[in-house]
């Protein structure tokens, strides 16, 4: 049997270290598997999905090619139910799909919306995307899924006591500050609200990053709270937000 490596994916996504991209599984439209049939072509999913052509030596009808115009579909679901809150798509509808296209001398997959109704999805609702490939280069061909983590604006909200009456956030992020918000702003911010009702005695300080940052499983160190009176380090790492605190973390040095 001779094996020959037609087309490769590699799955990335920018939320987790390395780029690697678990929590999704890729496999064939019915279409698409009568299709691999056919034409005598294997697929093996890890780190990389990858499409072979599969056949005997010197054995005729292995060399079938599909024609340039033939598409595979391939159904891409999310096996983490909390893959929404760290991968960040285009919007889209509720009776639409994401397809993901490979183009011809272009090192990553196209990304558009079409309708859910090319597709029979009604009992698949893990099923998020179709990767649509093609491929008929005489060599191999290697391409790029990537999945990008949300950006948002991070938010500390820090309880203190009196013997952290002012404390700042000194930022290792290059270009970003932490500002601090006046007492008007919190007046009008409802977890700022919530958390005066909840420790009365405590004093807040709310800071708010002046750009979005890239979310990530692997944490942004030296975020630094200091006692502005002292210069004193009060935390070396502050906690990163996670997916699904949408930017927002509470440190509460009160107790």
């Amino acid at each position: 049997m001779v094996f020959d490596k037609k087309l490769s994916i590699n799955i990335q996504h920018d939320y987790f270290d390395k780029g690697q991209a678990p929590g999704i599984s890729i496999s064939p439209t019915p279409q698409c598997g009568r299709l691999l049939k056919k034409f005598k072509l294997l697929t093996k999913y890890g780190i990389e999905f990858i499409i072979f052509s599969a056949g005997e030596e010197n054995d005729a009808s292995s060399q079938i090619k599909p024609a340039a115009s033939q598409f595979f579909d391939f159904l891409i679901s999310a096996t983490d139910n909390q893959f929404s809150t760290y991968t960040r798509l285009i919007p889209k509808k509720d009776d639409e799909i994401y397809l993901f296209i490979n183009q011809k001398d272009k090192p990553d997959l196209k990304l558009t919306v079409v309708s859910k109704s090319q597709f029979n999805l009604q009992n698949s609702p893990q099923v998020f995307g179709v990767m649509r490939l093609t491929f008929n280069s005489p060599s191999p061909v290697s391409v790029t899924l990537k999945f990008e983590a949300p950006i948002v604006k991070w938010k500390f909200y820090v309880l203190t006591n009196t013997n952290l009456p002012h404390p700042v956030i000194d930022s290792s992020l290059p270009g970003v500050a932490f500002i601090k918000q006046n007492s008007d702003s919190q007046t009008n911010d409802s977890i700022a609200g919530a958390l005066a009702a909840g420790f009365p005695a405590a004093i807040i300080s709310v800071f708010e990053s002046d750009k979005e940052i890239v979310l990530s499983r692997t944490g942004k160190k030296n975020i630094r709270l200091r006692n502005s009176f002292n210069n004193v380090i009060v935390m070396n790492h502050l906690p990163n937000p996670n997916a699904q605190e949408n930017g927002i973390k509470i440190i509460n040095l009160f107790n």
